[in-house]
């Protein structure tokens, strides 16, 4: 249970570092002027692969924690 419950939190805290790394970024500039709604859809999606990368490394990192004990 506690890995789920780590994979949960990454998976959050790693959605708004995403997205504020890609605001930060200029990601916008990569697609065609006034594509408003691609762009948006281009933010979530990267935004959600992100949050389940870090996700899984820590979830990774507390089942590795947990099984050496």
């Amino acid at each position: 249970m506690p890995q789920l419950a780590s994979y949960f939190g990454g998976f959050i805290i790693g959605i708004f570092l995403t997205f504020i790394i890609l605001r930060a970024t200029n990601f916008e500039k990569l697609f065609h002027q006034g594509k408003v709604f691609e762009i948006r859809v281009a933010y979530v999606l990267v935004s959600l692969l992100g949050g389940h990368l870090l996700g899984r490394i820590i979830y990774f990192i507390v089942n590795l924690l947990a099984t050496t004990n």
